[in-house]
């Protein structure tokens, strides 16, 4: 058996699968927190839309971010996700749009956490205990 360095496995996943996704930030402005927020929705299966940077993500996200700052409700900002969706063929129930605003709260406007704790109404929250941890309880 052939040891291979993990460059090497590297190049050969690529030549065996084609090239390795990569995050797309072409010109390298992205900082900690959003490159985080991009993984952490990636982990919910939320991508760019074919064709679009990753970036566009956070620009979602620091909208959220912006209406929340605004005064809107953490129900507010969900029900507004599950409503822009439904307007597509690739609309959004509840639950994943909580998600994703959790996720924006959590990961680009940590100071907000307590609207998704104390404003949401309907079983869709943040755990209060630990900021790290969605709950998303449903039937209320």
């Amino acid at each position: 058996m052939v040891a291979i360095s993990a460059a090497g496995a590297a190049t050969l996943a690529e030549l065996l699968v084609g090239a390795l996704p990569t995050r797309a930030d072409p010109y390298g402005w992205l900082t900690r927190d959003e490159i985080k927020f991009i993984d952490d929705m990636r982990d919910i299966g939320v991508v760019p839309k074919p064709g679009a940077y990753d970036d566009s993500l956070v620009v979602g996200g620091r909208m959220i971010c912006q209406e929340l700052e605004n005064g809107m409700s953490f129900d507010q900002a969900v029900d507004g996700l599950v409503y822009g969706s439904s307007l597509s063929p690739n609309g959004v129930h509840r639950l994943q749009a909580a998600a994703i605003v959790s996720t924006a709260i959590l990961d680009l406007c940590p100071d907000l956490t307590w609207k998704a704790e104390v404003n949401s109404s309907r079983g869709t929250r943040l755990a209060p205990e630990s900021p790290e941890v969605l709950l998303f309880e449903a039937g209320r």
